[in-house]
């Protein structure tokens, strides 16, 4: 965590709130890297996030907005939670 705190962008001061795209839509563009280790582990961490928020989405009460992940170089964001959940449909 020592490192992760490092890196400038996950300390930005008001965040993102990716719930919030969700919900009211939009983009989230995440630039990464291939051989920054403490980047590579956030893009990660990012991806599994965006799937917990998409299967907690209410999907009984309303109609949720249809979500489009794109993942270049996705060799480097393969981790067993997000092989698990991306193998999901709908």
């Amino acid at each position: 965590m020592e490192e992760m705190a490092c890196v400038t962008s996950i300390n930005a001061p008001n965040g993102l709130n990716l719930n919030a795209i969700f919900n009211d839509g939009g983009c989230c563009y995440v630039i990464g890297s291939l051989r920054n280790s403490k980047i590579i582990i956030a893009q990660k961490m990012i991806l599994i996030r965006l799937l917990q928020l998409a299967e907690m989405r209410d999907r009984v009460n309303g109609k949720p907005r249809p979500i489009a992940i794109f993942l270049d170089e996705l060799k480097y964001h393969i981790s067993k939670a997000s092989m698990g959940r991306a193998g999901r449909s709908p």
